[in-house]
């Protein structure tokens, strides 16, 4: 695999905010979680080319995040 560049696979959590592992309120361990189960989705974006910058990158994921029903 040398000079082989692996792809960038753009990758984003949803509903991790909250949870015992988070930092929300400034805590990291150190606070109880509002609920014991949280709906998390993760969602995948096409592999990009391993040159990709990390201004394609960080649009990449930042399109993961638009819902779908608002892009058509």
């Amino acid at each position: 695999m040398k000079n082989v560049g692996p792809p960038v696979v753009p990758v984003t959590l949803g509903g991790v905010w909250g949870r015992l592992f988070s930092f929300e309120g400034g805590k990291f361990f150190w606070k109880r979680p509002r609920r014991i189960l949280y709906p998390v989705t993760v969602s995948f974006g096409k592999p990009m080319p391993a040159n990709s910058t990390a201004d394609e990158v960080r649009r990449a994921v930042g399109e993961l995040l638009v819902p779908s029903a608002v892009k058509n």
